[in-house]
């Protein structure tokens, strides 16, 4: 198994939701498991700062996942939670 850690954000609508239920998502991959996820805090936004602040996490887990098949399961969560990628620190 290979330790990872991922970085969580949100800020629109219910972020501290969305934030708990991605967690969720992240333990139920396939050959994974989540060892640690950090208390959710507040951060303002920067890049484009004329939205809210946002809500962030840091989740550790153990997977065997290969590297690119996590991140194409990280995008997956990303996108059943609704994020759009249109420009970089967008809101989410």
């Amino acid at each position: 198994m290979t330790w990872v850690a991922v970085g969580l954000g949100a800020n629109l609508g219910d972020a501290a939701g969305t934030l708990r239920a991605a967690i969720d998502a992240l333990a139920c991959l396939p050959g994974t498991r989540l060892v640690r996820a950090s208390r959710l805090y507040r951060t303002p936004a920067w890049g484009v700062t004329a939205q809210p602040d946002f809500i962030n996490a840091v989740v550790s887990v153990d997977t065997d996942l290969p590297p690119l098949d996590l991140l194409r399961q990280l995008l997956a969560i990303q996108a059943r939670h609704g994020r759009v990628r249109s420009i970089p620190n967008a809101p989410r």
